[in-house]
């Protein structure tokens, strides 16, 4: 059976590969490699609201965890929960962060930690989708799975909406738990892969001069170097002299793989950096 963490790595691999095929032998210096940050998770103390006092040394069990996991991130107001589920994920090769205090798991969370979050979308205080909402505005796209009370059509379909990854009928059923949780560990596998390809291109698109996104951004709409030379007011050797340049910056060798390349950054993203100043 594979480790959580081996995993994770062929998720990576495969969210890269759309690129590799794309672009062939141009992909050789075009796919940057993917790495997982290691993950720090803190220990919570605090006082669950109704639930008792969660010792420091539950805690600091259900947190221990290998160093480059994926983390499945449990937040409950009751510890009960918590623990409840802890048992079952651990079981199946997952290390475990969890907390009882929605402030402090957003205070204490970690964008380049891997994993998902497990939250009930009826949290006394901060509920699930509010969380979730406060993540999203912070810029943090992660997986969601929302536990609800069976039969809450409502409730679930507010889940589903705000982009969950499944909501879970209470009681929660282990073996849809760790189905949900390897749904959604996936899902953060791939995005992590895409956000960095689409960092490395970004970095790429950095280096150019105005003058030569100006003469990518009519590339990328299948300019020839005659057309732009007319377009720009200058030479067709001077386009040529610019274009080599952009290839080699872009570490791409036809206009093919370069277009490719740019569109990876999704329509609004390559729009804004390819805009042709007039």
């Amino acid at each position: 059976m594979r480790s959580v963490e081996s995993t994770a790595g062929v998720r990576i691999r495969e969210g890269l590969a759309p690129l590799v095929r794309e672009l062939g032998s141009d992909a050789a210096e075009t796919v940057p490699r993917q790495r997982v940050m290691r993950t720090g998770c803190p220990q919570e103390t605090a006082t669950a609201q109704g639930a008792g006092t969660w010792s420091a040394r539950r805690a600091g069990e259900l947190a221990a965890m290998p160093g480059d996991s994926p983390v499945v991130m449990l937040l409950d107001d009751e510890s009960g929960v918590v623990v409840a589920l802890s048992p079952t994920l651990r079981a199946n090769g997952f290390s475990i962060c969890a907390w009882t205090s929605a402030s402090k798991f957003l205070e204490a969370h970690h964008t380049r930690s891997p994993g998902c979050l497990v939250t009930d979308l009826r949290r006394s205080g901060m509920t699930g989708l509010e969380v979730q909402r406060l993540m999203l505005a912070r810029g943090i796209d992660r997986p969601v799975i929302f536990i609800s009370d069976e039969g809450d059509i409502g409730e679930t379909v507010l889940g589903m909406r705000a982009g969950a990854v499944t909501v879970l009928a209470k009681p929660v059923q282990p073996a849809a738990l760790i189905e949900a949780v390897r749904e959604a560990i996936a899902k953060d596998a791939t995005m992590r892969a895409r956000r960095c390809v689409q960092a490395d291109i970004s970095a790429r698109l950095a280096q150019l001069t105005a003058r030569e996104r100006q003469v990518l951004g009519l590339i990328s709409i299948g300019m020839l170097n005659k057309n732009i030379a007319a377009e720009l007011g200058a030479t067709e050797k001077t386009i040529k002299s610019h274009r080599g340049r952009i290839m080699d910056k872009m570490r791409v060798r036809t206009a093919i793989a370069l277009v490719i390349l740019v569109s990876r950054l999704g329509p609004p993203e390559a729009e804004a950096r390819l805009v042709v100043l007039k």
